[in-house]
């Protein structure tokens, strides 16, 4: 064989092989879920993740991962040697919980994981924050972050969101009547309507500034810390009229530093078995 022929073959291998390969990412690409979370920082970058079959990480600096997902959570770390801007995506299907706590992460992209059930990301730098598409979230915890808005109108499924210490003017839950813990405790809430929330246990919405807080409906409240807010004497004894009258032990309500504490009726929420605890809590 001459050479013309053997370089004409190679030449073959090489584009069927190329060709092979970009058809394969294409599918890839089409068929799995992208989470993009970009970072300004040096050091180590760790998350965690629970699914099935494998995830492919690119670490937004040349480096690229290819991992089989084992049952259980599992962590990943990466190392990067100098300070700047990274985009992180993970291709993966089928993941149900993304952990991403304290990463001093900028934007995070969870949009095409609609199967996602728990989704944390507390702790970073985050402004917006859209999970409208992932309407089989259970547990959405992103407290200690930059948001000024969020839309959990679509995440019917919710029994647990937590959403302290962001800049939320407003926080609708109406939809939301799977909740049985809400934390929205240090944002800048005026008013909260959890009438809808017939399941909750746990209400802690302590430093917002609240003047009005309607809790009717709430027959499963357990906890309700409301201090640090503007409530007034007669807002209180409407909140305390709200209150469910069953005869559960250890119901307690924390309602210190609001302007109406001292001059507000108690004797309605003991008259309903609640504890009014005036502690810092």
């Amino acid at each position: 064989m001459n050479l013309f022929c053997k370089n004409l073959i190679l030449v073959v291998v090489l584009l069927s092989a190329v060709l092979s390969f970009d058809t394969v990412h294409a599918q890839s690409d089409a068929d799995s879920v992208k989470m993009t979370m970009t970072l300004n920082k040096f050091g180590n970058l760790k998350f965690s993740v629970r699914g099935t079959e494998t995830i492919t990480i690119d670490w937004g600096d040349g480096t690229v991962d290819e991992r089989r997902l084992t049952p259980g959570v599992v962590t990943y770390s990466h190392h990067y040697i100098k300070r700047d801007h990274y985009t992180v995506v993970i291709y993966g299907q089928n993941i149900t919980h993304l952990n991403c706590n304290g990463g001093k992460i900028t934007n995070l992209n969870v949009s095409n994981n609609t199967g996602l059930k728990c989704l944390r990301c507390a702790g970073n730098k985050l402004t917006d924050l859209d999970v409208s598409r992932n309407t089989a979230l259970t547990n959405l915890i992103c407290d200690n972050n930059r948001l000024t808005v969020l839309d959990v109108s679509a995440n019917t499924a919710l029994t647990n969101l937590v959403c302290d210490n962001n800049q939320l003017t407003v926080l609708d839950v109406s939809a939301n009547t799977a909740l049985t813990d809400l934390h929205c405790s240090e944002n800048q809430l005026t008013g909260l309507d959890v009438s809808r929330n017939s399941l909750l246990i746990n209400l802690i919405c302590k430093g917002n500034q609240l003047r009005s807080l309607d809790a009717t409906n709430t027959n499963s409240l357990m906890l309700l810390n409301c201090r640090k807010n503007k409530l007034t004497a007669e807002a209180m004894n409407v909140l305390f009229e709200m209150l469910n009258v069953t005869q559960k032990e250890g119901k307690i309500l924390y309602i210190r530093n609001n302007p109406g504490t001292d001059t507000c009726n108690q004797s309605i929420t003991t008259d309903k078995h609640w504890k009014i605890d005036t502690s810092f809590m």
